[in-house]
Formats: structure tokens, sequence, C-alpha cells
């Protein structure tokens, strides 16, 4: 898998972000929604930024290097998986407001003495 090849729809912005280029689209967005089998123009329509033809065109490099980039999505995957335990074992000062919050209004809301 070659991103920066001239015919490319995709912009290879470092070894762990793609992107479709001329939007700000990940390209496994793109692969999940295909994987989990939406057709081109659903996937077109879920991302505004993104015209049909290049929908088209990532699929067809999607499948020409899947092996390639099914590795990507995989990494990609890991990455935001132990980001998202990170942050659950470390959050944000605004983060523990927001959950104190949040159980406030549900013990607020609550029907039950």
């Amino acid at each position: 898998m070659n991103p920066r090849e001239h015919d490319s729809p995709l912009v290879e912005l470092g070894p762990d972000e793609i992107l479709i280029r001329d939007s700000r689209v990940p390209l496994e967005c793109v692969i999940w929604a295909y994987r989990e089998g939406a057709t081109p123009e659903e996937i077109a329509a879920t991302y505004p930024t993104l015209v049909l033809g290049c929908v088209y065109a990532v699929i067809a490099h999607y499948l020409a290097h899947i092996g390639d980039l099914d590795r990507y999505v995989e990494r990609t995957e890991r990455y935001r998986e132990d980001a998202r335990r990170a942050r659950a074992r470390h959050p944000s000062a605004v983060g523990l407001r927001l959950r104190e919050l949040r159980r406030r209004s549900a013990e607020s809301s609550d029907p039950t003495p």
C-alpha cells in the first residue's frame, strides 16, 4: 500500500493517520462502513464531504491493498482502545466533573425514594 501514489484517493498524514483526499474523513470509517455492508451511496450520504466517485475509488483501493489496509485498521482500532483505557484510568478534571454532574442528574431524576 502506498497512499502517496498519484492516483490514490488517500492522504497519509502519518504512519497511523490516513484520510480520504479532499476531506477529513479517516480511511477506517469508510472501511468499517463497507465491511458492515453499507453501499458506496450510503457511505457518501453519511459523510457529506465525500463524493460518490471518491468512495468508489477508496473501496477499489482498499480491495487492491486489503492486507495492508486491514492491518492499518487493526492498528488504529488497538490505538483507539488503548487511548480509551488510558482516559478511563486517568480521566481529566473536566471528565471527572462531567461524570459527577451526570451522576447527580441521574440521582435527582430517580423516582425511587
